[in-house]
């Protein structure tokens, strides 16, 4: 139940109820939390990012190999997701954080890649940086819809 009330409309239920399983590594978690990663509340992704990037960091890691089976298997999710961060960064977070490097959702997403190489595929679309901090999209192929 805790997973589905992440999608609950009181953003104070969804932080709760991720709260409860952001340290599962269980692949029916991974998909529910990739959601929120994509999504507008600042306070959601101060949470994710403080209980789950390290782990996501460390390739050792149970969890970074559940999230890395899940982003190599949903690439166009994890892309889609991966837009979405920069486009609430770009609409919401931009003034706060001048620099997309610095925006959470950023870390985020960007071990949601790494985690991905680390799992079975290749992430279609995959978030890169260029020097400058600007994002770029690597293309997607046409059969990806």
């Amino acid at each position: 139940m805790d997973c589905l009330y992440t999608r609950h409309h009181d953003v104070r239920v969804r932080q709760r109820r991720l709260e409860r399983i952001l340290g599962l590594a269980e692949p029916w978690v991974a998909p529910f939390v990739v959601q929120l990663i994509g999504e507008y509340v600042l306070e959601i992704l101060l949470v994710i990012r403080r209980r789950l990037l390290p782990a996501l960091t460390d390739p050792a890691s149970a969890l970074a190999g559940v999230y890395g089976q899940f982003a190599a298997e949903n690439a166009t999710f994890v892309a889609r997701t991966s837009a979405r961060v920069v486009s609430y960064w770009d609409c919401n977070y931009r003034h706060r954080y001048p620099t997309f490097a610095d925006y959470p959702g950023h870390a985020l997403a960007a071990a949601a890649g790494t985690c991905a190489r680390h799992g079975r595929r290749p992430v279609i679309g995959q978030l890169v940086d260029s020097p400058c901090h600007e994002v770029k999209w690597s293309p997607l192929p046409s059969a990806v819809s």
